[in-house]
């Protein structure tokens, strides 16, 4: 009996390492799954936020563009400008960070305004008031574009530092 007991020792205590070692194992790989995603979800936050500086200087450089057209009174076609990153922008909010879709909603009101400013305003207006008035109003629209955009950006860190 008493050889009963030794095997029935180890074959208990191997079950009992085996489970440490598995649930041990278990906890280390969840773990590394979870920061890998806070890594991955933080990565995503930096781009946000680079593409709402490129977003804010696309925007600062149409503006700076019509002003010089406004100046030189030249109404030639636009020349290569940076591209507004907008879809891209939609879609890594609509993916990771759906808590900036009111600042988002916001940023892209703004731009709308914009673009509808621009049309509306600066390339039909045909005597110098309207666009010398139109160009005070572009000015506005581009303070309150970069405004949207820095708020946005100010929410993109905040949500950013819950995932350090």
């Amino acid at each position: 009996m008493n050889a009963w007991i030794g095997i029935i020792g180890i074959v208990i205590g191997t079950f009992l390492g085996g489970g440490v070692s598995w649930f041990n194992s278990r906890f280390q790989l969840r773990h590394q799954a979870e920061t890998e995603r806070k890594k991955f979800i933080l990565q995503k936050m930096e781009t946000i936020h680079e593409l709402l500086s490129n977003y804010k200087h696309s925007y600062r450089m149409l503006t700076a563009e019509m002003l010089k057209r406004y100046a030189s009174e030249e109404f030639e076609e636009l020349p290569e400008l940076p591209e507004i990153p907008s879809e891209k922008l939609k879609m890594l909010v609509g993916f990771y960070a759906s808590e900036l879709n009111d600042s988002f909603q916001d940023v892209e009101k703004e731009g709308e305004t914009y673009g509808t400013l621009i049309g509306d305003h600066l390339i039909r207006s045909s005597s110098k008031a309207e666009q010398k008035k139109s160009v005070a109003f572009l000015l506005h629209q581009s303070g309150k574009m970069g405004e949207a955009c820095e708020a946005m950006q100010h929410e993109v860190i905040q949500l950013a530092k819950s995932y350090i």
